[in-house]
């Protein structure tokens, strides 16, 4: 394949796009396309990302859906004269532009909250504060209940967490816990190893593969808090083969620097992160904005 050609995925993540920087070859797992003497190639990478959800449509397959070469022959686009398809691709990529500026700039802010929990964890000392997950005055510590499929709503406000704590998989409108003037760190019990942090006042369900930390102390931030979960439970081999039970979740015991350090980073996460959600959403409108490019040049 040759720069400016474009690659789209026939399996898996079946649909996705991508126009190459420089000469590659590839597997069966993709199909390779090039525009002609009548297609512009960023013409044809632009409007095929704009069809990807009808080509996910056209997949087979439940547990590993495919598509195959004659299944691009069932995608019908427009063939806009040369000089309208060039100026759509420039108009495209100039947004691009602005969707890759954002992108770096989430990059950024991310690389900033791991030096200053690098920092953090750097700053412990055999002086530090040692502390037990399994000291139920310092630390609470509990798991979800089990919840059909029955059980969720599409309307629902509460949103319901399980393994995967990083985002809710449905919605419900009632509650297991009540009282959330505390912030919760969740880890997922029989997953891939992962923690998330929920900010006081904020309330969610927890299923019976999702638990809730929670600090009774001052001497260790809960945003802090979760970020060592996550390392101590990497350490110990949490996955979805080594439950990440209660009994084992006690086990850890971890030393922490003092109060006033942690809180002063945690700020500073805080404000990073708050960033990379602005930039987040600027992201998808970036995206609507191409989109509509798109969209109004194919209707023409």
């Amino acid at each position: 394949m040759c720069i400016r050609d474009s690659i789209i995925s026939a399996r898996g993540t079946v649909g996705a796009v991508a126009q190459i920087a420089a000469p590659m070859t590839f597997n069966q797992s993709c199909y390779g396309l090039r525009g002609n003497d009548q297609i512009d190639n960023g013409f044809l990478y632009y409007v095929l990302s704009f069809e990807r959800p009808y080509i996910e449509s056209l997949a087979t397959g439940m547990k590993f859906p495919s598509i195959v070469k004659n299944t691009l022959d069932q995608i019908q686009i427009p063939l806009p004269p040369m000089d309208v398809q060039k100026k759509l691709v420039h108009a495209c990529a100039k947004i691009d532009e602005e969707y890759n500026i954002a992108r770096r700039s989430i990059e950024t802010y991310r690389q900033k909250i791991a030096d200053l929990f690098a920092k953090l964890d750097a700053a412990v000392s055999a002086s530090g504060d040692r502390l037990s997950l399994s000291d139920t005055e310092k630390f609470s510590i509990a798991i979800g209940k089990r919840v059909l499929g029955k059980e969720l709503v599409s309307n629902g406000k509460i949103p319901v967490y399980s393994a995967n704590v990083t985002a809710p998989f449905g919605f419900i409108d009632k509650l297991l816990i009540t009282d959330f003037s505390v912030p919760s760190v969740l880890w997922g019990i029989d997953g891939d190893w992962m923690t998330s942090y929920i900010p006081e006042e904020t309330a969610f369900y927890p299923t019976d593969h999702c638990g809730v930390l929670r600090c009774k102390t001052s001497a260790v931030n809960p945003r802090y808090l979760a970020h060592i979960l996550e390392v101590e439970g990497g350490k110990m081999g949490f996955s979805r083969a080594y439950r990440a039970s209660i009994d084992r979740v006690q086990g850890i015991t971890f030393t922490v620097p003092d109060i006033s350090i942690q809180n002063n980073a945690m700020s500073k996460v805080k404000d990073h992160e708050m960033a990379i959600k602005e930039l987040e959403g600027s992201l998808e409108k970036i995206a609507f904005r191409r989109n509509e490019i798109i969209r109004k040049a194919l209707a023409e």
